[in-house]
């Protein structure tokens, strides 16, 4: 299974991971998140997107951390 998360862009310019996380923009990722993962985990991981990559490339998760962050129940073994 793969998994590809990294940040997005733009506004003003700035990309997720270059504005602060109070920045209103991240209101509505931040409810998605909450709502497809809870109020704990969701936020954390919308953060570990923007993180993870630039908007312009993508990072793959390892299956130990698609298990560690429970974004699957069952993997499909790779061909």
């Amino acid at each position: 299974m793969e998994i590809g998360i990294h940040s997005w862009c733009c506004v003003n310019d700035l990309t997720a991971q270059e504005l602060p996380k109070d920045y209103p923009v991240h209101k509505y990722q931040l409810e998605y998140f909450i709502m497809a993962l809870d109020a704990e985990k969701g936020p954390d991981f919308y953060f570990r997107t923007s993180e993870a990559a630039p908007f312009d490339n993508v990072h793959y998760m390892s299956d130990e951390k698609i298990k560690e962050w429970k974004l699957a129940t069952e993997f499909i073994k790779k061909k």
